[in-house]
């Protein structure tokens, strides 16, 4: 009889303990700037531009429309899934720089996020992208000409 009473809690014990992991596992914070952002990540780099949209601010809806653009400029497949093995935030208020690993080349990338109405959002700045580009490519320009 106490053969099946000790066994009774050990299977007891096994099935709160699974729950409770279960609860904790179903319960992550898909809100979180890592779930963003690799969600960001995966929908984009599979073609689904749409839904990657919808994680994103305006702005990086333009990004997206760029992106493809670009792309297709160049005669490149817009659908390069990327395995988004770990992300890293750091968090200042309302913003996340999140580090994600990795890209085509296995390379590590920074995805900004933003805070809008307690939801986390992609906030990529494209406009800024291309200021930054084109003032290099005029730097260098200065450099090649000697001055």
């Amino acid at each position: 009889m106490e053969f099946k009473i000790r066994k009774m809690r050990i299977l007891l014990f096994i099935i709160i303990n699974v729950s409770i992991l279960f609860i904790v596992g179903c319960t992550a914070d898909k809100n979180s700037p890592e779930a963003i952002t690799k969600e960001f990540v995966t929908l984009m780099s599979t073609g689904d531009k749409s839904a990657a949209a919808a994680l994103g601010t305006d702005r990086t809806l333009r990004y997206l429309d760029f992106r493809e653009q670009s792309m297709e400029m160049l005669g490149e497949n817009t659908i390069q899934p990327i395995d988004v093995q770990s992300v890293e935030c750091f968090l200042e208020n309302d913003t996340a720089n999140c580090l994600f690993c990795c890209d085509q080349n296995g390379e590590k990338e920074m995805i900004p996020l933003t805070k809008i109405n307690n939801t986390w959002k992609v906030d990529i700045n494209i406009d800024e992208m291309i200021k930054e580009l084109e003032e290099a490519m005029q730097n260098l320009e200065k450099v090649q000409e000697g001055g």
